[in-house]
């Protein structure tokens, strides 16, 4: 199972400069938000079942919604997933463990 994180920074900010830096991506945990689990393993699985394309994300039989509302945007380049105790960030392309840093 991987559980789903929107990050309000990547949204606000420029999530793609932080990607090309020779140094480990820290996020603070107060940016991020649990919007859903997914029951897969799979990173790049878990990102296709939480866009949404011909119907919302969040009515995929595999995806368990944990936001509150009645919608919910899809995932973007620098949102984080957890996987195993690991986090991982959607990157441009693919994905890249960060670290979670308390406030």
């Amino acid at each position: 199972m991987i559980l789903v994180y929107h990050n309000a920074e990547a949204i606000a900010g420029n999530p793609y400069i932080s990607f090309f830096k020779n140094e480990p991506l820290t996020i603070l945990d107060s940016q991020l938000t649990c919007v859903a689990e997914v029951n897969t393993d799979d990173l790049g699985a878990a990102y296709t079942l939480t866009n949404t394309k011909e119907k919302y994300w969040w009515t995929n039989e595999l995806v368990i919604p944990r936001f509150s509302g009645i919608n919910c945007r899809s995932t973007s380049v620098g949102d984080v997933f957890k996987l195993n105790g690991t986090y991982y960030a959607v990157a441009p392309f693919g994905f890249v463990p960060v670290q979670i840093t308390p406030n």
